[in-house]
Order: C-alpha cells, then structure tokens, then sequence
C-alpha cells in the first residue's frame, strides 16, 4: 500500500506539473485542500487535544467566510504571547492540532489558526491574491480581540504557510513582534526546478508565484526563527538557508536545522519546540567544570542552552600547581579523558576529573571558546566568575549594536570545584526557571525583580549588565 509521504510527494509533484502546464487551472492544482481525502468534509476540533477554544467565522474583505480556532489560555492570557498559526499545503487547521496542543502547553501560548479559504470549512477557492486576504483578516481579529490585542503577536508558518507569514508580516511589522516559518521555500518559480526539472526552462508561466526571496528583504526590525528538516524531500534546505542570508532584520535572525527531519515530520523531531523558547549561554574559564554542570542540569529540564569559555586555552590539574593539563579549545572531551587516563588513573580519578570528563562527553564534543565559536543570539548570558563577565560585556561591545537585541549578562561567583560546580548549576537553574516563568513576558522588565528574589534563596554575589548584540 503506497505510505501517505510517497502519496504525498506524488500529489505535489503533480501539482507542480499542473503550475506549469495550465495557466487558468493553476489554483486547483497548486493548492491541496482536498489532500488527504475527506479534509473538506471534516476538520478535527481542539476539544479532542483537551484545548480550550472558540470557533470564529470571519468575513473577509472580499466577501468570503474562512474559520478560525481561537485557543487562549485559561490563565493569564493577556500576559502570554498570541501565535498566529498558518498551516501548510495539504489539510485543514484541525490537522495541526497537535501542534498546537504544544505551543499551548509547553510554551503557554494563545493560538489562533485559520483554514484558508477552500480549506476544511472556509468558503471560496485558494489562490494567492485570497490567502493573503485570509491571513490579514485573522491578524486583523488578534488586533482588536479584547484579550489578545494586548500580547506579544507571533506569526507562525510550516511549508507554504511560511509564504503566507513572510507576506503578512512584510506589510504589519509594527503589529506582530516576531516570525517563526518551517521549511518554506524562496518562490514557486524557484521551487519547479528541484521538484520537475525538466520543467525549468517553463516557470515563467507560474501566475501563482509567493516571492518569499523579496518580502523577507522588506523586514527591519522583527526577530525571525528560521527552521528546516536536512531530509526534506520536497523543499531543498537551500531555500530556507538563503531566506536566512536574504534576512536583514534588525531584530535578530536564527536558523535552526534537525537532521533527520522531512517535510512532513520537522516538527516532530527532539528539540523541536526547545528551538522556540529563550535562548541561554553559560560560560566559565575553561568551559569544562562550572559552565558544564550548568549546561548539563539546564539540559536535562529542557532549555535550549551552549556552553562556553573565555580563557585562552582549556587548563586542567596536573600532578601539581606548576604542572596543569593544558589543551587548546576544540580538543574533545573524549580525548582529554583518555589522555588523564592514560598519564595516572588513580589521581585523576581521585580528584573528580576523570568523571567531569566523562561527564562533558556525553553532553558536546569538545570546549569551545567563546569569541570563536559564540556566533548564536541569546536572550541570557550567565558567567560564573567576574572575570569572565567583564569578558563577554567588553566582546559584546565590540562587537556592535548590529542586531539591536537586547542580552541579558549575569555573574554568579561560583567556586572552581565540583562541590560548588553542583551547588551552582542548581542556583542557576532555579534562575532559569525564573526567567522562563509563564508570567515573563517582558523580561527586560521583570529581570531585576526576578534577581531580587532570586538573591533573596541564594547568597551568591550577583552582577547584571545589559548588551545590544
């Protein structure tokens, strides 16, 4: 029996065909609203995933009736952030529940998703000039929702629904605070050659073309998530990658990759939905003891968390003061190990460093030092000795405002052993929880509350600057 991906690619490369071939039947053929079978005769409902929700029938500019799922969160929803959820080709918005059941739960969002006309029960037929109209009129309800047009509006999109976000957004930056899209291509004319090549020479007869390349040029100053699958059959990862380049926001640009995610199934691999949330560093000298217990707790909760060090190369105990280990950054764990192993089992292994070591290596593989390899936007940056936070705060101001975001630099003291290595990533979790609490929605706000208490548990001497990077 053929699977629903090989049916699926079969289906879209049909469409493909049709774009080329048959200019006034374009729409039909481009657009899946009726795949999988029976997607127009039924739309599953949130109340099946246990969401709270409201069913809208909006009315939009041109006269054409689309649904909408309103889900908004039982507590304190106006101080959550509102996803705007514009779902891929194939389907209906009943289809992405379960995803959003996590954006829901875990990131404690309020979601609104549409079907765009043509799609499960929404009136009319897709096309491009409609799907635009479709996506504006839902951004327009978030705006003047009594709860919602209060939130931080995040606009959402998986394959060619990242088409419909980019549009959107381009033309309402000042009403949405940030774009995440999902495997979405660069246009239709530049998507035919991989999926039918001979068919190259023949794009210019595409009506339907969703010039993502352009619109995401015409974005200043929203923060933008790019997210893609290595193992996307349809959509070559390149596009997304040159969304990511072409990207020129102010606001800061990610672009996150999951090796082994398809078109269909990048939102199901690990760490999908740790990718969206704040973004931590924690640093010490050597990146091997302080930083990495921390990386280590913090991992095991579920943020999304790097590690790094400021000295200029990894320094270990040796046999005595005069005599450390030293390695160059980039040295695997693994071999460091091994090497200690090798030169005095008993002392290393009595001193804790052999299970450090062994630790480490199964967390990354090697240190990395921060002014090489720190290349990423983090929303909190946590050192654990003073020096190391008069490092980063001077890199960051070298570096330049380029990105305009803010990043939140915090020192805890911590003692270079493993007793208070421990005791430190414990404090520095507690810290992480409080930053990521339901009811931060403006952390530049809470962040000196939030330290307040925070010192008020923990006796570490504390310092907080703040970067634009």
């Amino acid at each position: 029996m053929e699977s629903c991906k090989e049916s699926f690619t079969k289906y879209f490369k049909y469409f493909i065909t049709g774009v080329v071939f048959v200019g006034s039947f374009q729409c039909n053929l481009l657009y899946l609203a009726n795949y999988p079978e029976g997607s127009r005769q039924y739309v599953p409902k949130p109340s099946e995933h246990c969401l709270p929700f409201k069913e809208e029938i909006l009315t939009t500019s041109d006269s054409v009736k689309i649904r909408l799922y309103v889900i908004q969160q039982e507590n304190n929803a106006s101080k959550r952030p509102t996803i705007l959820y514009c779902h891929g080709n194939a389907g209906n918005m009943g289809h992405c529940l379960p995803v959003a059941e996590r954006l829901y739960n875990q990131l404690r969002c309020n979601i609104v998703m549409l079907s765009y006309r043509g799609y499960g029960f929404s009136e009319g037929s897709p096309s491009e000039k409609g799907l635009k109209i479709d996506a504006q009129t839902a951004l327009d309800y978030i705006k003047g929702h009594e709860v919602f047009q209060h939130t931080k509006v995040i606009v959402y999109g998986q394959s060619l629904g990242g088409a419909v976000s980019i549009d959107l957004v381009s033309k309402n930056e000042d009403k949405v605070s940030g774009l995440i899209v999902e495997n979405t291509f660069l246009s239709i004319p530049k998507l035919v050659p991989h999926v039918i090549p001979p068919l190259r020479y023949f794009t210019f007869f595409c009506t339907q073309k969703w010039e993502s390349e352009k619109a995401i040029q015409n974005l200043k100053h929203i923060p933008i998530l790019f997210l893609f699958g290595e193992c996307d059959e349809l959509i070559p990862k390149e596009h997304c990658n040159r969304l990511y380049e072409l990207a020129n926001t102010e606001g800061g640009k990610d672009i996150q990759s999951f090796e082994f995610g398809t078109h269909a199934d990048t939102v199901a691999q690990p760490d999908y939905f740790d990718s969206i949330g704040r973004n931590f560093a924690v640093v010490c000298a050597s990146n091997q003891n302080r930083s990495m217990e921390a990386h280590h707790v913090l991992t095991k909760c579920g943020f999304k968390v790097k590690s790094y060090g400021t000295g200029s190369a990894v320094r270990l105990p040796g046999p005595s003061l005069d005599r450390p280990n030293i390695y160059p950054f980039g040295t695997p764990y693994d071999y460091m190990f091994k090497d200690l192993h090798e030169k005095d089992v008993k002392l290393y292994k009595q001193n804790g460093l052999l299970d450090m070591l062994d630790r480490n290596r199964k967390i990354k593989l090697a240190p990395e030092q921060w002014y090489t390899e720190a290349n990423e936007t983090f929303d909190v940056i946590i050192t654990c000795e003073e020096r190391c936070f008069d490092a980063i705060c001077e890199d960051l101001t070298d570096r330049g405002e380029h990105k305009n975001r803010p990043v939140h630099i915090i020192n805890i003291d911590i003692k270079d052993n493993h007793e208070d290595a421990m005791l430190g990533g414990r404090a520095i979790l507690q810290l992480a929880q409080m930053i990521d609490n339901e009811q931060v929605t403006d952390l530049d706000e809470a962040i000196p509350g939030i330290l307040q208490e925070w010192q008020e548990k923990y006796k570490y001497e504390i310092l907080h600057s703040i970067a634009y990077f």
